[in-house]
C-alpha cells in the first residue's frame, strides 16, 4: 500500500524536481493530487501526471485519499498552508524557510 501525497504549489521546484521524481523513483509513495492557485498550472500538472487537480488547498485537504503534503508555496505562504494541514490532520513536509518573520506569517 503507497503512502498518499498531496502537493501544494505545484510550480517550480515541486513541477521540475519533486514530483517528477518522486513519481519516478519512489515506488512506495503516490501522489494522488495536486494544488495550485494558478488554476491552469494544476490542472497543467494534474493532467500531466495523471492525479487530481485544485486551485483551493482546503479543497485539496479535505481528499480522503491524503495522508500527508508537501508544501512548496512561495515562502510567505508557507505558515497558511502548514497550519491548515494541520488542521486537516496531515503529516506535513514542507520546505524551508517555514517563513520570512513572525510579523510576515503571522497575517
Amino acid at each position: 500500500m503507497a503512502f498518499k501525497l498531496g502537493v501544494i504549489g505545484a510550480g517550480g521546484i515541486a513541477y521540475r524536481r519533486t514530483i517528477p521524481e518522486v513519481v519516478r523513483e519512489l515506488s512506495d509513495i503516490e501522489i494522488t493530487a495536486v494544488m495550485d492557485v494558478n488554476p491552469q498550472a494544476a490542472e497543467k500538472v494534474g493532467k500531466e501526471f495523471g492525479v487530481k487537480w485544485f486551485d483551493d488547498e482546503v479543497d485539496l485537504l479535505e481528499q480522503g485519499d491524503i495522508d500527508a503534503v508537501y508544501i512548496a508555496t512561495p515562502q510567505t505562504m508557507h505558515i497558511k498552508s502548514v497550519l491548515n494541514a494541520a488542521a486537516h490532520k496531515k503529516h506535513i513536509l514542507v520546505e524551508k524557510p517555514m517563513g520570512t518573520s513572525i510579523e510576515d506569517d503571522m497575517k
